[in-house]
């Protein structure tokens, strides 16, 4: 017998189980239409709190929009810099809306006046909220975040002293980037000032236009003959041949400031460290942002993630690598057999693992890299759709964050909010 995994059969059982409701109800099973007429009575006559004032408290709604708007208004005008009781405040209000909205959504909107109406109402219902409740989590969350600049100030002067220096391989993944792009970011590689590093050149192309780059600009260069687990596999065969105690991974469309190894290196003289990942920035729009004509004041999709998603997660110590702009202690990759290879989105995966080994994965928010967006909307369809695929392999893998040992709960609902996001 094949093994069937847990998600499938919790996927199938759902389904299953809406399908038998749903044929039972168009076949007028009395007890499911009883039901459907009690809650079209209470959907017709929805609790107080999340009904529509009648005349004359109607301008209340208006009063308390007006008294909730000003105190944000507010607090964004003489506090431009979130503090924690201001971002609560904010939070506070959101949370509350949000919750209303939930009930009223539930409560006030469905129609089941007839099956086919209802079954209709109920599926949206159903594939809404759940996608609704990890933004709730996110927001109760956002509290927490931390700065970590502080920390990094210290950390810095330690290395800078001389008291820290560990030797670091900085990792170049390529497979069909331009020359000009790898090239750029070897030059930025190159310009990073830390005394104790070596950079290498992985190309998953074998190319000997890049051989001759890595050869002209003074880098190690390696390729292998077959392709075998993409990115991951390419990295795990840079680990046998590299020594660094850490290990910089930047994607060859990254390019890093001069001093994201003073910034991010001194991290490791704590022993419980693993992995320790930068914001994502980009120096150029997104496909979408572009052609809507808001790159002057909007950022990237996935930049966004990077200034908010990052710091909520890494509140509850669930902070995802990213792939790129990262630094890793090699001892912890060497505890979880390398770069994890069954899933496309091997970042993600490896962050989970170090951190199951009871090893933090952090997120220091800072712009220490700059790198390059998906150009077309064919890229940006393609890089989201790698991303999902990946990210939804994570519940048939070892490395299930759900399920592999090592993790606390709220590791575990963190895990699940970033999961449940690639299901919208």
């Amino acid at each position: 017998m094949p093994h069937i995994h847990l998600a499938t059969l919790l996927v199938v059982a759902g389904v299953g189980l809406f399908l038998a409701f749903g044929v039972s109800w168009l076949l007028g099973n009395e007890v499911i239409v009883r039901w459907a007429a009690a809650v079209q009575a209470v959907q017709q006559e929805p609790p107080w709190f999340v009904s529509v004032p009648e005349p004359p408290h109607r301008p209340l709604l208006l009063g308390i929009f007006a008294v909730l708007l000003a105190i944000v208004l507010a607090i964004t005008t003489f506090f431009p810099k979130p503090n924690p009781w201001t971002r609560g405040i904010i939070v506070g209000i959101i949370i509350a809306l949000l919750i209303r909205y939930i009930f009223w959504r539930v409560l006030a909107t469905l129609n089941f006046n007839g099956p086919w109406n209802g079954l209709f109402a109920l599926a949206l219902v159903i594939l809404e909220i759940p996608l609704t409740i990890p933004g709730l989590l996110m927001l109760f969350w956002l509290p927490g975040i931390r700065d970590r600049t502080q920390e990094a100030n210290r950390y810095e002067a330690l290395v800078k002293a001389g008291d820290y220096q560990p030797t670091v391989d900085i990792l170049i993944p390529t497979y069909n980037e331009p020359e000009r792009i790898v090239r750029r970011t070897i030059i930025g590689c190159q310009a990073v000032d830390y005394p104790h590093r070596v950079i290498y050149v992985l190309d998953d192309g074998d190319r000997p236009a890049i051989a001759q780059l890595a050869l002209e600009l003074g880098c190690k260069y390696l390729t292998r003959s077959d392709r075998r687990h993409a990115k991951a596999g390419n990295l795990n065969q840079a680990l046998q041949y590299s020594q660094g105690e850490l290990v910089a991974v930047f994607d060859a469309d990254f390019v890093p400031t001069r001093n994201f190894l003073w910034r991010t290196v001194g991290f490791f003289s704590q022993d419980d460290i693993g992995l320790v990942q930068s914001h994502q920035n980009f120096y150029n729009p997104d496909p979408i942002v572009r052609n809507l004509g808001l790159a002057k004041y909007m950022t990237v999709s996935r930049e966004d993630f990077s200034r908010k998603g990052q710091p909520t997660l890494d509140s509850i110590g669930a902070t995802i690598c990213d792939g790129s702009a990262f630094v890793v202690r090699r001892r912890d990759l060497d505890k979880i057999g390398g770069f994890v290879t069954e899933s496309i989105t091997e970042d993600y995966f490896s962050g989970v693992m170090i951190a199951a080994c009871r090893q933090r994965v952090i997120y220091l928010d800072e712009n220490l890299s700059a790198g390059l967006a998906a150009e077309s909307l064919a890229d940006y369809m393609s890089q989201h759709h790698r991303w999902l695929t990946g990210n939804l392999q994570g519940f048939f893998i070892p490395a299930n964050p759900l399920s592999v040992p090592g993790l606390s709960w709220r590791q575990r609902l963190g895990h699940l909010v970033s999961l449940s996001f690639w299901l919208s």
